[in-house]
């Protein structure tokens, strides 16, 4: 066993006490320079000397001489001479690993080699004693310090080495703190720091601070379900097996997962071969809420930053964020393993998952499509100063997005595929589902279990909802010196929504109206035909709608359009295009029998006018009402948003349908108007 270094052992000296008058103790009858001299010393032995009862001193700690006959849960430690000592507390009820004859080194290389010291520190705790750890010790298996404290002397001079699958800190119990270690492994141990047992009042106010948890085979911090606490001036990192820059070993593990109300200040949270971070609520469970202050650092995930998944319609799971520093997303670490499918880099999925970032540090995206994707009727509100958010080392090949709102894709059910977490989503060929949280992770089985999976409400699937101050600062390459769009493809890929726009601002300025209703004069429509309705129900504004018949038209895009002229003094500007519009049924199906469906969406395409993207489109939307000849859909809105680099000419259409069937259907358009949106670059407009 390795002896304390000098700045610790004053410290102790402190916080023991070696005055046993001063404290109101017992006065040692003996006194031995270190714990190591006592272990080894064959020549003391039970005698007038020392008795049970008596106190023996080794360098600043205490020690109880018990009874020869003394069973194993009183005493720590027998000596070379077969006396057996228990470790006293000192006044604030510290006791020391050393002093729990605990093998301690100086590094966490040395500690693979060291005896396990489980049993010595769990005992210490269990008897109601706080344990301090002033090197590096092994542990082999559970730690649980219930309401008690574990402290060391410093990430980089103290820490747990984690040498099996089981082995960890699993801290329950009221106020129980963790502070000043590091607690690693070597991809062995499952979970190397977890919050709570998932039993409802057994944990509460729990505290880790100043931590280093590297090393995790499936989740670095795990806090469970009814147990809330704070993650204080840590670093959650290095979760999921890999080597080096060419493979990962342990798919979609997670740096950390959120299951109740934390806070994280201060903290780097990064990886992964998942998600650095998973936030996940569920029926049942009390509130899930997780809070970033003060910087913290999402970096370095195989599949992004940030997934949030919250599907029951009973739940809230609300991440809020303040100044966060995004990096490195689709990766395990820079340099580390690419991924070359890489989705968006934060992911919200279920309509009771939302994420407020209130301020933006920095989100520096390499791997990623997207910077956002927001699913299956999540909402999430994005600031637009300050910070700035880059693409970067992506170039041409791809290119990336502010945000993409959709459907989360439901493959078949298939056995043997690993379920990471609650939003994996498979269907049956009609019903949709996602794994129950508390049952992951899991391997699927040959059908589908109802103990892990849930159904999802055909309510839910829906996009997602985005809500923006403005468009931020956007870079590409590796410099924030002006705004530059080189890796951009476009902003926002969202589909229309019933009622509202999918993504919004919270400021814009209304400029032009390109379709009031009142008339189809100045509109090009490549078939079927137009007229102006002032039939009640089908306009809602105004004093009627543009009336678009499809008149059995086989097409591959009908749509009405028509030409814009930007002016000089929108140059610079991101504009923002909105379209509301209804459509009735003609005949026993919406389209035609074996589509049973109209698709929408809004396009914006450079004419003179030079705009990013050139010629693009809103996600588009399969609308399929009930059938029955004249049934009305209600009213749909759908936004599409492009930057202006030189004035001219757009041409914009609402594309009513993109598939080559026969379309004798009807849509009603009431009104199509256009934004200035405040970005931070372009400014106001006035």
């Amino acid at each position: 066993m390795g002896n304390i270094n000098a700045a610790t052992k004053r410290a102790l000296t402190h916080i023991v006490g070696h005055d046993a008058a001063g404290r109101g103790g017992r006065a040692p009858v003996l006194d031995r320079a270190t714990v190591a001299a006592l272990l080894a010393d064959t020549a003391l032995t039970y005698d007038a000397v020392v008795s049970a009862g008596n106190i023996v001193t080794a360098g600043p700690h205490r020690l109880e001489a018990k009874a020869s006959d003394a069973v194993a849960a009183d005493y720590d430690w027998a000596s070379g001479g077969g006396i057996r000592f228990r470790a006293l507390p000192g006044a604030d009820n510290l006791v020391s690993a050393e002093a729990l004859g605990c093998d301690i080194v100086t590094t966490y290389g040395a500690a693979a080699g060291a005896a396990d010291a489980t049993s010595r520190i769990q005992k210490a705790m269990d008897r109601g004693n706080d344990v301090f750890v002033p090197g590096f010790i092994r542990c082999a298996g559970p730690l649980n310090p219930v309401g008690r404290r574990l402290i060391g002397a410093g990430t980089r001079q103290s820490g747990l080495w984690c040498s099996a699958a089981g082995a960890g800190v699993f801290a329950t119990g009221i106020g129980t703190e963790v502070r000043g270690l590091s607690i690693l492994s070597d991809f062995t141990a499952g979970y190397l720091l977890t919050l709570g047992d998932g039993v409802e009042g057994s944990t509460l106010a729990g505290i880790f601070a100043d931590l280093y948890v590297s090393g995790a085979k499936t989740r670095g911090l795990m806090v469970r379900e009814f147990a809330n606490g704070k993650t204080l001036n840590s670093t959650i990192k290095q979760t999921g097996g890999r080597t080096g820059t060419t493979s990962v070993e342990d798919p979609r593990r997670h740096s950390a997962e959120i299951r109740c109300k934390h806070e994280m200040t201060n903290c780097e949270i990064s990886a992964s071969t998942g998600y650095a971070i998973l936030v996940v609520s569920q029926a049942g469970w009390e509130e899930t809420r997780l809070t970033l202050n003060g910087g913290c650092r999402a970096m370095s995930g195989y599949e992004g930053w940030m997934k949030v998944v919250a599907y029951d319609a009973a739940t809230l799971c609300t991440v809020t964020m303040n100044m966060p520093y995004f990096e490195n997303s689709g990766m395990t670490a820079n340099p580390g393993v690419n991924n070359p499918s890489a989705g968006p880099a934060i992911v919200l999925q279920g309509p009771n998952a939302r994420l407020r970032i209130t301020a933006l540090d920095k989100a520096l995206i390499r791997k990623s499509t997207h910077l956002i994707g927001l699913y299956d009727g999540s909402r999430a509100r994005l600031p637009m100063d300050p910070g700035a958010v880059r693409f970067q080392a992506l170039g041409t090949a791809i290119q990336g997005t502010i945000a993409v709102q959709d459907v989360m894709a439901a493959p078949a059910f298939a056995a043997g595929v690993y379920v990471p977490d609650a939003g994996v989503l498979v269907t049956d060929g009609g019903n949709v589902y996602h794994a129950k949280a508390e049952a992951t992770p899991f391997t699927t089985g040959a059908t589908i279990d109802l103990a892990q999976w849930v159904l999802v409400s055909p309510a839910a699937r829906v996009a997602g909802e985005l809500k923006m101050e403005g468009i931020p600062s956007l870079f590409s390459g590796d410099t924030e010196a002006a705004p530059s769009l080189t890796d951009w493809k476009e902003f926002i890929r969202a589909p229309a929504m019933l009622n509202k726009l999918s993504a919004d601002f919270t400021s814009k300025t209304k400029i032009a109206t390109l379709l009031d209703g009142s008339t189809v004069s100045g509109m090009s429509f490549n078939a079927g035909s137009s007229a102006v309705t002032t039939t009640a129900g089908e306009f809602i504004s105004g004093t009627g709608a543009v009336k678009v018949t499809g008149n059995g038209s086989t097409v591959s895009a009908l749509n009405c359009s028509f030409p814009y002229t930007i002016p000089p003094d929108l140059v610079g500007h991101w504009l923002q295009v909105t379209a509301v519009h209804s459509y009735k049924q003609v005949g026993a199906n919406l389209g035609n029998a074996t589509t049973a469906k109209v698709r929408t969406r809004l396009r914006v395409a450079a004419g003179t006018a030079t705009i990013l993207p050139a010629d693009s489109s809103s996600l588009p939307l399969d609308i399929t009402p009930g059938p029955g000849d004249g049934v009305q859909t209600g009213w749909y809105k759908q936004q599409h948003v492009f930057r202006v680099t030189t004035a001219g000419t757009v041409t914009v259409s609402l594309v009513l349908d993109d598939q080559t069937i026969a379309r004798d259907d009807i849509a009603f358009i009431d009104r199509m108007e256009l934004f200035v949106v405040p970005s931070a670059d372009g400014g106001a407009y006035a």
